[in-house]
């Protein structure tokens, strides 16, 4: 099939998506199940509307009242009408002064004292996404990729708590749209890109700590 996105295979992956829908545990606002598509920039708006479509009705013939689909604003693109996610980190973005290639190590560095200050890591009516770290040589040393490779310096305590409280901030805590109040975090277990805020014998149970004392604040 010369274009992978086309009717049929949005079809096909609705129906396999509606299992996991009818889950007790699968995410549902307003008897809508959210589903939040990663690479949505790989997708055109015609093939997202689509999708949407096809989805919708595939929904509501399974007993929902419809479906809330969120894309990822990656490369800072977004599509009107549709709900975005920012995630960190947008290394691809070369244009961000906190992120630069270092030809000595060949490869993407990304201050992470710059990055978080920066304002338009922080797009509105987005959901957020709290990361506290990023290196994802681990999973490029087989085969040997690590010209290709990202990783984050200058993590400090001071910087995490900075992120943290700045995307909270981006929250209306008023309003009554339960898909504006998604937080994401990245992540718990995200082991080859150094993301994981889950405890280990290096940092102890620092990193979740540090957000729970932040969000309690």
């Amino acid at each position: 099939i010369k274009n992978k996105y086309n009717e049929y295979t949005f079809k096909k992956n609705s129906n396999n998506l509606i299992k996991y829908f009818k889950h007790k545990n699968y995410l549902k606002i307003d008897n809508k199940p959210v589903i939040l598509i990663y690479h949505s920039f790989l997708i055109d708006e015609q093939n997202v509307s689509l999708f949407l479509s096809i989805l919708q009705d595939k929904c509501v013939s399974n007993g929902f009242s419809g479906v809330h689909i969120v894309l990822n604003s990656f490369h800072c693109r977004t599509i009107d009408n549709f709900k975005h996610f920012y995630i960190n980190f947008n290394y691809k973005v070369l244009k961000d002064s906190a992120i630069y290639i270092d030809n000595r190590e060949k490869q993407i560095l990304i201050d992470y004292g710059k990055y978080v200050h920066q304002s338009f890591h922080y797009p509105d009516n987005n959901i957020q996404t709290i990361a506290l770290s990023f290196d994802n040589r681990p999973r490029l040393y087989k085969p040997y990729r690590l010209q290709n490779s990202t990783r984050t310096f200058n993590n400090s305590v001071a910087n995490k708590i900075y992120f943290i409280k700045n995307v909270i901030e981006k929250y209306n805590y008023n309003t009554d749209n339960k898909i504006d109040k998604i937080l994401l975090i990245n992540s718990w277990n995200e082991w080859g890109e150094n993301m994981a805020i889950e405890p280990s014998k290096e940092y102890g149970y620092n990193n979740i700590n540090l957000i729970q004392r932040v969000l309690n604040s």
